[in-house]
């Protein structure tokens, strides 16, 4: 795992490589040297409730600053890290929370979902529902086990999306071998569209035009510079950069060419770079689009 310390490196030729060459001013002085102005990058999400918890969160922000990037969203996945998510967003002007039950934590939807609308009920400083939605990837493959934690996922995932509406939050879409499933329960919910979006989006264009139709956001992290996610670029141009969301899913989902290595909020620059050479346009064009559809949806930014 890449220490924070040795936060600012590139690797060798490709995933694999434990070569390390570091520098800590690759990141300094980020708006003179890498094509910024005055304009800043927002991860729209990332798990910095991790780095919390280590001790190690002022060193991440201090890091994500220094790269440009001005705000994460730090996502709620269950009980055990909503308290340290709401105490994030109350501490550091520099985050915003989400609270949401992940389709992988649930196990007993019913006392998880009551203690999550006690939560939502004192009015946290909680920016939108998520992450939630569908895994059908990492469940058993036993028939019968299989079908009874589709069916609590689809409870949780139901109840949520009613309290979205109930709240008038945005929800945060976790959907994992699962799309089809996951749409038609969005439907049965009658949901706002434009206050949906699919994280981590790793589908093909048929299925993001599927999104795009409904005005559903899409979200794209650091595995767009995978060089097997062709599908996955395909998406991104699809969506274009009018529509450009961008997040790191930190500290999972590193980007080329530090692939397998933790991942921090300040790589969402080498993220947005990356964008900014395959839309052949500018970093700041990249910062302005993403930031502005940031802000849009999760209304939470002056």
């Amino acid at each position: 795992m890449l220490s924070i310390e040795n936060m600012f490196c590139t690797t060798g030729p490709f995933e694999g490589s434990t070569k390390i060459l570091c520098d800590m001013n690759d990141y300094d002085e980020a708006g003179s040297d890498r094509g910024f102005s005055a304009q800043t990058l927002i991860d729209t999400h990332c798990h910095p409730q991790i780095f919390y918890r280590q001790g190690r969160l002022a060193t991440v922000l201090e890091a994500a600053r220094r790269a440009n990037v001005s705000h994460i969203v730090a996502i709620g996945t269950g009980p055990d890290d909503w308290d340290d998510s709401i105490a994030l967003a109350k501490q550091e002007s520099s985050v915003s929370c989400t609270l949401g039950l992940h389709p992988s934590e649930v196990s007993e939807p019913e006392s998880q979902l009551e203690l999550l609308r006690s939560l939502l009920a004192t009015k946290p400083p909680c920016v939108a529902i998520g992450e939630v939605g569908l895994d059908y990837y990492h469940i058993s493959e036993e028939p019968t086990v299989r079908k009874r934690q589709q069916e609590l996922q689809a409870v949780a995932f139901s109840e949520q999306i009613r309290l979205a509406k109930q709240y008038d939050l945005p929800l945060v879409v976790h959907a994992r071998s699962a799309f089809d499933e996951t749409l038609r329960l969005l439907e049965a919910g009658d949901v706002d569209w434009a206050k949906v979006v699919f994280h981590c989006f790793c589908e093909t264009p048929e299925k993001a035009q599927q999104l795009l139709d409904r005005g559903t956001k899409v979200s794209f992290t650091g595995i767009i510079t995978y060089k097997n996610a062709a599908v996955v670029r395909e998406s991104l141009r699809l969506v274009g950069l009018d529509r450009l969301m961008l997040e790191t899913d930190a500290p999972w989902l590193a980007p080329h060419p530090l692939r397998g290595q933790e991942n921090v909020p300040a790589y969402l620059l080498r993220i947005a770079e990356y964008c900014a050479q395959f839309f052949s346009c500018s970093l700041e064009q990249v910062a302005e689009h993403s930031t502005r559809n940031a802000r849009a949806f999760f209304a939470c930014y002056s």
